[in-house]
């Protein structure tokens, strides 16, 4: 083979090995296309694991209620003062602070204060309204021992797996103080406190035989809620 045909064989072989720019381009959005089918998908298993870890949040503040109630005489303590879990009845002596937020919560309270974050696990509190008379299906299970300490019979509660007792919750105005409690079948009438779709338009509820569901807004608004708020938005929507 002659000196010019080496050069001319060398020149063709270097350049079948570089790229293109079409081939580049080519190349690159093949990987945009894949990436946009696979994030959404990647998004999906996140809120899904984010999901599962507040249900499993949720199951041991379940548990809490009821090992405080088997040492206190059946009682399930919703409130005392104007805390959730507050030292005056040592909830925390069966839970974790930390079970108490959702772990979708992006803002949590700062240091010392003893409030919950933005976003937080709340307790159905049943002291406003008509609720009994409303929904004499579940019994008549509160009781108020003396002022602002109130609190559920479980041995006089009807259909435990139909009642909520905990749930999503968020306060849509403060982000430093969370939500100790929610009131079924309205929003708090301070106007910033209810239950939270936190979870893809969904929420967590805890109910009363310890079970935790994900329900969605057509179940909330079935239960008797007229409202929710959803993360990032600082007002409650319609159900």
């Amino acid at each position: 083979m002659r000196l010019k045909d080496c050069s001319e064989a060398d020149s063709r072989q270097a350049d079948a090995k570089d790229f293109t720019l079409i081939e580049l381009l080519i190349v690159i959005a093949i990987i945009a296309i894949l990436a946009a089918i696979l994030l959404p998908a990647l998004n999906k298993a996140r809120n899904r694991a984010l999901t599962a870890a507040c249900i499993n949040n949720m199951k041991q503040d379940c548990s809490a209620f009821f090992m405080y109630a088997n040492d206190y005489a059946d009682y399930i303590a919703i409130r005392f003062g104007s805390r959730l879990a507050q030292s005056g009845y040592d909830q925390f002596k069966y839970t974790e602070r930390k079970l108490w937020f959702c772990p979708t919560s992006t803002i949590l309270p700062e240091e010392g204060n003893e409030r919950f974050g933005q976003e937080s696990i709340g307790v159905m509190d049943t002291t406003f309204g008509d609720f009994h008379s409303r929904f004499p299906q579940f019994g008549v299970f509160y009781i108020n021992l003396s002022e602002n300490q109130n609190y559920y019979k479980i041995s006089r509660m009807k259909n435990p797996g139909g009642l909520w007792l905990l749930a999503d919750t968020r306060n849509t105005t403060n982000t430093n103080q969370g939500v100790w409690a929610f009131y079924p079948h309205l929003w708090h009438s301070f106007g910033n406190t209810g239950i939270a779709l936190a979870h893809d338009l969904r929420l967590n509820v805890g109910f009363a035989d310890g079970s935790v569901k994900t329900l969605g807004r057509t179940e909330a608004k079935a239960f008797g809620f007229s409202q929710a708020s959803i993360p990032g938005v600082s007002t409650a929507f319609n159900l």
